[in-house]
């Protein structure tokens, strides 16, 4: 922490001077290396920059980098680019050594999430000791994204595009993110992460003919090199038309677990009651009926 204060402190003086000398006497592509150690030292993560460079540190701090890649994206580890990425820090709370990102935009981002045969993540190699768990986020926009889900032997899986506002109380939360994704509108609240990595999150998500919500935890369990982030709560689903169903599941991109379905037809004039799991990896599902009954209808 405090180098990173002493370098913005140095990179504060070097503004000033440019201020005095005249507008584009400092070319902060110079700083390129600093740059990318500082910013790959905050996020923990092997930073690189390829494109512009811009610095303001009045009124406020405020950076602008080009063509980002964060994590290297080798040895099938995860890995994020980010065309233009721009932030501007809070300078009282940089002052007592705190960070607050008062706003910032990710566009162009692309997140790669590689997914080994076990269903966990691999996470880029950390280096760094990252941000403090404090930091607290005001404003994040993202546009122009693409999440891309990468299995050994399958095709990738897309999902964009994405545009979404994002703040934090904090980094352990909450959170809470708002906006479009892929067509569809979204809402995502959460609580703050507990001691064992449960995360209390409420979903909703409302397309042209479909209604799904959820009401339960995320569950993201401690790793450093990996993690397999689980899911357990209720959850609604209205296709449309006069279907809806409902129940709770429990699991994770290789299994999951359906109890308490209920599925009512027009409103109740039907209804069907049972259990069943799902296996996305390989696209098989069972389910049984406990319970089915119906209602005269007028």
């Amino acid at each position: 922490m405090r180098e990173a204060l002493t370098f913005l402190a140095g990179l504060l003086v070097a503004a000033l001077l440019a201020a005095l000398l005249g507008p584009g006497f400092v070319d902060w592509r110079e700083y390129r290396p600093h740059f990318e150690q500082r910013i790959g030292a905050a996020l923990g993560v092997e930073t690189r920059v390829a494109g512009e460079i811009g610095l303001r540190l009045l009124p406020s701090p405020r950076l602008v980098l080009g063509q980002v890649r964060l994590g290297s994206g080798e040895s099938g580890a995860s890995s994020a680019s980010v065309e233009t990425l721009t932030a501007e820090l809070a300078l009282a709370p940089l002052a007592r050594g705190e960070f607050r990102l008062v706003e910032a935009e990710a566009d162009g981002l692309t997140l790669n999430l590689v997914v080994d045969e076990a269903g966990a993540i691999a996470l880029p190699a950390r280096q760094g000791t990252g941000l403090p768990s404090e930091t607290a986020i005001d404003r994040l926009a993202i546009r122009r994204a693409a999440v891309i889900w990468r299995e050994p032997g399958k095709a990738a899986q897309m999902l964009a595009p994405i545009s979404v506002d994002v703040s934090a109380v904090s980094l352990h939360g909450p959170w809470r993110v708002e906006g479009e994704i892929a067509g569809s509108s979204v809402r995502f609240v959460t609580g703050a992460v507990e001691a064992d990595g449960r995360l209390r999150t409420k979903v909703s998500v409302t397309g042209e003919q479909t209604q799904f919500g959820f009401d339960g935890s995320l569950i993201l369990p401690a790793a450093e090199s990996k993690v397999r982030p689980a899911l357990e709560g209720g959850f609604t689903i209205a296709p449309g038309g006069a279907v809806s169903l409902a129940g709770r599941v429990s699991g994770d991109s290789r299994r999951l677990d359906f109890s308490a379905l209920a599925v009512e037809i027009a409103g109740g004039a039907a209804r069907l009651e049972g259990e069943g799991s799902f296996n996305p990896g390989a696209v098989r599902a069972a389910f049984s009926s406990k319970h089915a009954g119906s209602m005269p209808m007028r």
